[in-house]
């Protein structure tokens, strides 16, 4: 049974009867989702997403009412204990089994639905620090073959805003570029009013051919030329630094704090007159920190996939292969 809220909802993604059909989503009562979450209060009612294909059965909820938690109300809730799962669609699946076919991981499981809907093999995280487990890649992503794949990073249009955003977008990238991957990082446009936008959202508004050219001016944030023996940080400028050695993943207290330190810093160098850094270049002092040996304005600033060139439609599928 699905709720007309909970319709609407998923329809306001952009999502299709057949889809939430095929993906189950289903509206349930508190005592189910009491059950589901292994939780000892109820919660209301709320909408509930599974995880298809997951091993043993995965559900995040979307309550109605959201409880307090830690002073915030969380929009979703996950099963008390179970870690964090990477949502895979059906046919997203399917293009994992191919080891050269591109995908794109975006934050969030009605983004993906409708990604993978509109024919973009898709994976959601449930936030953008999602992808971890500790400090270890979580099982779900780690399993995938990346090796010589395109992966496409698609977060939210607030990664242009936020620095902490963008530092666990290149966290996540330097992860899969290790293991192969060529990844770029898409920086969606904001709204008419400078509103937040997702990827359900500019599909929605936009369709899917541009998302198409989007993805086709994206750049790509590691050049892996020369067998992967040197690996190099494309920075936005065209500079190039050395990558160091692999990077270490620090915890959630000190990425945060280093991501508040890096916007300090990236704000004084903007308000004090002093002479920006040269922007293919990091200082030595934030390389050894943050502990990956990355281009400054690449950390600062995400490079914005769509400029003035308007490829034909050929040369986009061409270009992203999907």
């Amino acid at each position: 049974m699905l709720l007309a809220r909970h319709a609407q909802d998923l329809e306001k993604s952009g999502l299709s009867d057949n889809t939430i059909e095929a993906l189950g989503f289903y509206s349930a009562d508190q005592w189910e989702i009491v059950s589901l979450l292994a939780r000892s209060r109820p919660v209301g009612l709320g909408l509930v997403i599974p995880y298809p294909g997951s091993s043993p059965p995965y559900f995040r909820v979307k309550p109605d009412d959201p409880p307090l938690q830690w002073g915030k109300r969380p929009k979703y809730l996950a099963p008390k204990g179970a870690g964090n799962r990477a949502y895979i669609p059906p046919r997203t699946r399917d293009a994992i089994s191919k080891p050269r076919k591109p995908l794109l991981i975006t934050e969030g499981e009605k983004k993906a639905a409708k990604a993978d809907q509109e024919g973009f093999p898709c994976i959601g995280i449930s936030g953008v620090w999602c992808f971890l487990q500790g400090k270890r890649l979580i099982a779900d992503l780690a399993d995938i073959q990346w090796a010589r794949r395109r992966v496409y990073l698609v977060y939210d249009s607030d990664i242009r805003h936020n620095p902490h955003i963008r530092y666990a977008a290149h966290v996540l990238a330097w992860e899969l570029t290790g293991r192969g991957a060529l990844v770029f990082v898409v920086a969606l446009p904001d709204g008419q009013s400078d509103e937040k936008v997702g990827l359900d959202d500019f599909l929605v508004a936009n369709g899917r051919e541009s998302l198409r050219v989007l993805l086709s001016n994206a750049k790509a944030l590691v050049d892996t030329r020369g067998g992967g023996q040197r690996r190099r940080l494309v920075a936005e400028s065209g500079q190039r630094c050395e990558r160091g050695p692999a990077p270490s993943v620090p915890g959630p207290p000190r990425l945060e704090a280093e991501s508040r330190r890096l916007a300090k810093r990236c704000g004084a160098a903007h308000t004090s007159g002093q002479q920006p850094r040269q922007s293919g270049t990091a200082p030595c002092g934030t390389r050894r920190r943050l502990g990956l040996a990355v281009g400054w304005k690449a950390l600062v600033r995400v490079p914005v996939g769509l400029d003035q060139r308007n490829p034909s439609h050929s040369q986009v599928e061409d270009a992203t292969g999907m």
